[in-house]
């Protein structure tokens, strides 16, 4: 009787041991989980964006015609609606997101609106510029900006946009265009990379 009772016990008390591990297990499952869950999403995100990308790369290496002549087209109001509902989109994502806002724009003005890459590469200039000044304004009142950081590498980036724009104007379309299948390519790349990386 009192083998019998002991048994019980120790059966009992390897029932609650096994238990208590494996909660322990499951609380540390759930805490790296909960530790990870933002980076396995931003690892999704860039995963997204890299195959975006690509399709954009292998849609305008097929298409060899593809921005290299200027007919402007959908310029009525449906155009200007549909204008509005792109750059909000693409505005919604700079603010939130941001790498390859750019060549999003350039993109869509070509293939959507008929421009060649050179007109198309100076009217996504404006959509951006709008994109980013708001993105400065809601970032600088909430003291989210290094200011002598982001000051030091805008002065660059002015430089680097003159020499850009002054070699887009010289050299054309076809130019504007190798240089959109090289950043794109950089892009899907990179967010490739950042993918693998935020996955392990």
């Amino acid at each position: 009787m009192i083998r019998s009772h002991l048994g019980f016990e120790q059966r009992r008390a390897s029932r609650v041991h096994a238990l208590l591990w494996g909660a322990s297990v499951a609380i540390v499952g759930a805490t790296e989980r909960i530790i990870r869950g933002p980076f396995l999403i931003e690892g999704i995100v860039q995963g997204t964006l890299g195959g975006i990308f690509a399709v954009v790369l292998l849609y305008t290496l097929l298409h060899r015609d593809f921005g290299r002549v200027h007919e402007p087209r959908r310029q009525g109001r449906h155009g200007s609606t549909l204008a509005a509902a792109a750059a909000g989109a693409i505005g919604l994502y700079d603010g939130f997101f941001g790498p390859g806002t750019g060549s999003f724009l350039v993109f869509l003005f070509v293939r959507v609106f008929g421009l060649d890459f050179l007109h198309a590469s100076a009217s996504a200039k404006i959509v951006n510029a709008a994109s980013n000044l708001a993105a400065i304004v809601l970032f600088g009142l909430t003291g989210k900006i290094l200011w002598l950081l982001g000051l030091a590498m805008a002065v660059c980036n002015v430089a680097g946009a003159q020499v850009g724009s002054h070699l887009a104007i010289r050299h054309g379309s076809g130019f504007v265009r190798a240089v959109f299948i090289a950043v794109v390519s950089c892009l899907i790349a990179k967010t490739a990379w950042d993918a693998l990386a935020l996955s392990f």
